[in-house]
């Protein structure tokens, strides 16, 4: 059917559990009771042959399947057919009856969690009243309509036969997300439901190349509503991801706030931003400064009286093993103050006003190295974990208060922040203006998080196993040695120099690169 119903309340959360988990992770899941499934086309012709038969008018016939399966059977077929992780064990309905009067009365007593759990069911799209089916003790007696269909081959298929079709038919034409309103515009009217029906059934009739075309023009259509009209904040602005971020933010109309320690290279950003036909305004700070920083954003809320979206983006980066860190506790205390202390007292300045307005987004560039524990990044991703940990704890006190919070685990970028490690001229990595794409992502569509499938993956195998992980990646640690800045070694630059032939990676560490790709080493 061309509605979402049923089993298909259910597809949302198996696309999530896809995308974010490996689909050999064991999961838990519910058993639950059986579920009658039927396609149409058997209903159909069972209808038209029994009809047509002599001797049975005043009889009834149950049209479903003398073999149902349970409703985890069906949720389990559904996830097979999605590529997503299926339940390696299921608990029974009798364990579920047990303990449903214990939720109901916790529930009774403790108001927030019902809500919570109204909330948590609208994310997905799942109705309360169909968690009742799941459990729901009801089995039907088809022994009539089988005698009647019997020496025809008018018999309910298996759903693993027909599952793939229906989950790719609902990911390509059903699913709410493909033409949910992304835009702010559509967030602040709390539109939540799919868009007009005349749209889904015209977009059922483009071919598929054209609408992922129509797909991606939308996605620069969504970027413009979510930042016309909006004050946005972007440290470390004047070169690389920052600077990338700021030109797409400027040419879909958002007035971006230029902030970093070069006046000069933000006055060319700043330029450059107006020749192209958009708003910008330099504020220089030296974000390693907690008193700069007080002024900056004195001046900031002065000048502009808020600002919507603050892209916490400068930071530092250093790559050396703890073997030489022994007298270099300056290191953690220089990766701390820009990439922790710094960001902290950006958004303690500017997320009062936000709070205020009941509306505002931080955006903060974490790293991927966070996710995967990379050897010689113990400063760097101290700091930025940090941060991130800072960011989970107050996201659950400001979120009724309209301000989320967005990290992105940014993978290895092509920045002047990796040149002095010169073996990663020949890896993989993405260009500035990519980094620059997951920030506008994320300003758009507001996630929790944004990361790379490998980074997720470290970070659950890590989770799953930390010991075994330890020992892969001390393989890397010893794979790839300290670079000469990190020995403390003076650096001389140019394609022919002995410094450059002679930190070049080899094929070994380049093959190790490419198979990890975007994470740091």
């Amino acid at each position: 059917m061309d509605k979402i119903d049923g089993p298909y309340y259910f597809f949302k959360l198996i696309r999530r559990l896809r995308n974010a988990v490996p689909q050999w992770v064991p999961m838990i899941g519910v058993e639950g009771r059986e579920i009658n499934l039927v396609p149409v086309d058997f209903v159909v012709r069972a209808m038209d042959h029994i009809a047509d038969q002599e001797g049975l008018d005043g009889r009834a016939f149950s049209l479903t399947d003398p073999n149902p399966k349970t409703a985890g059977e069906v949720i389990d077929i559904f996830a097979g057919a999605a590529h997503a992780p299926q339940s390696s064990a299921r608990v029974p309905p009798g364990a579920v009856d047990a303990l449903l009067p214990v939720v109901r009365a916790l529930l009774a007593m403790a108001p927030p969690f019902d809500l919570v759990a109204d909330r948590v069911l609208a994310d997905l799209g799942i109705p309360r009243a169909v968690l009742t089916y799941v459990n729901y003790p009801t089995s039907f007696d088809s022994r009539e309509a089988q005698a009647a269909l019997a020496g025809t081959d008018i018999r309910v298929p298996p759903l693993e036969s027909y599952a793939d079709k229906l989950w790719d038919y609902w990911e390509r034409h059903l699913d709410p997300d493909l033409f949910r309103d992304r835009t702010l515009v559509g967030a602040v009217r709390g539109r939540a439901g799919l868009l007009g029906g005349a749209t889904q059934v015209v977009e059922q009739q483009i071919p598929d190349e054209v609408l992922r075309l129509v797909r991606r023009v939308r996605g620069r259509d969504s970027l413009e509503k979510a930042v016309r009209g909006r004050m946005l904040l972007v440290t470390g602005a004047s070169s690389g991801i920052g600077r990338s971020a700021a030109l797409k933010i400027a040419d879909a109309g958002g007035t971006v706030l230029l902030v970093a320690r070069t006046p000069e290279k933000l006055e060319d950003t700043r330029e450059l931003i107006e020749r192209r036909g958009g708003t910008a305004h330099v504020h220089r700070c030296d974000l390693s400064d907690m008193d700069d920083i007080d002024r900056m954003a004195d001046e900031v809320l002065a000048q502009h009286g808020h600002v919507d979206v603050l892209v916490n983006n400068a930071g530092r980066s250093i790559r050396r093993s703890i073997a030489l860190s022994y007298d270099r506790f300056h290191d953690f205390e220089r990766t701390m103050q820009l990439n922790y202390f710094g960001a902290v007292r950006l958004i303690l300045k500017l997320l009062p006003v936000m709070r205020e307005r009941r509306s505002g987004q931080i955006v903060n560039v974490s790293s991927i190295g966070v996710q995967t524990n990379t050897p010689r990044f113990s400063a760097y991703v101290a700091s930025k974990a940090a941060l991130d940990a800072f960011s989970r704890c107050i996201a659950s006190e400001i979120v009724d208060d309209g301000v989320t919070i967005t990290t992105i685990h940014m993978p290895l970028v092509r920045t002047p922040m990796i040149a002095p490690t010169k073996m990663y001229n020949r890896f993989p990595t993405i260009t500035p203006e990519k980094a620059a794409d997951m920030i506008c992502e994320a300003i758009i569509h507001e996630p929790k998080r944004i990361a790379t499938p490998l980074g997720t993956l470290g970070q659950l195998l890590y989770a799953i196993n930390p010991k075994s992980i330890d020992y892969i990646l001390n393989s890397a640690y010893k794979l790839f040695p300290d670079s000469r800045a990190a020995r403390g070694e003076e650096v001389r630059t140019g394609p022919r120099t002995a410094d450059a032939t002679t930190e070049e990676a080899s094929r070994e560490q380049v093959a190790f690169a490419y198979l990890m790709r975007g994470v740091h080493w």
